[in-house]
């Protein structure tokens, strides 16, 4: 009787461990990709008219690139729609800064730092989220 206990508790603490992994994972993951966010818009804010520098277009492009090795491993653990949209938002911004247009790189900035907080926001731990 008490090795069934036994099991039955490693059991449940495996899977609330693993929850929690999942959980710190995913919010660390957005937490990045919101900072870097920030980062690039206080940079490019800088001067508004000259967005289209190479070194704008590259740290884009690096972001871009460093979120799709993040992402890979969060599509096993979260909605593929919500990297879908991660995805096509950095791209947009991309095409805005080689294009050299303020306005709408700033939209989509926006929209994907708010995308980030709410995504992360979803995967707090919490009770609803471990069962």
């Amino acid at each position: 009787m008490k090795k069934k206990w036994a099991v039955m508790i490693v059991i449940i603490l495996l899977i609330v461990g693993l929850c929690v992994f999942e959980s710190v994972y995913i919010q660390n993951s957005f937490s990045y990709l919101y900072g870097e966010l920030v980062k690039f818009e206080e940079k490019i804010s800088v001067d508004e008219n000259n967005i289209d520098s190479e070194e704008n277009i590259s740290i884009m492009k690096d972001l871009h690139s460093s979120w799709q090795k993040r992402s890979d491993n969060l599509k096993m653990i979260v909605w593929h729609t919500g990297m879908k949209e991660v995805e096509i938002n950095l791209s947009r911004i991309q095409s805005y800064v080689m294009m050299n247009d303020f306005a709408e790189a700033i939209v989509e900035l926006n929209a994907l730092k708010d995308f980030c907080m709410h995504y992360r926001d979803d995967f707090i731990i919490t009770i609803e989220n471990i069962l």
